[in-house]
């Protein structure tokens, strides 16, 4: 039961950094909306490679 419990939290930690990457791209770096922050392109390239780091780990720890 704990190992379904593993794989549910793993689930959700995965599609909600899926989900995350999706908004930044969408939002941010696809759009002018970044030119209207005080955020600079580098802080959000590097914010999604982190975000894809995190993912890669999960998947290939839980699956």
């Amino acid at each position: 039961m704990t190992s379904k419990k593993s794989d549910d939290v793993a689930d959700l930690l995965i599609e909600g950094i899926e989900e995350i990457m999706e908004t930044i791209n969408k939002n941010f770096m696809f759009s002018n909306k970044l030119d209207e922050t005080s955020l600079s392109e580098d802080f959000m390239d590097e914010l999604l490679m982190t975000l894809e780091t995190a993912h890669t780990e999960l998947v290939n720890a839980f699956y």
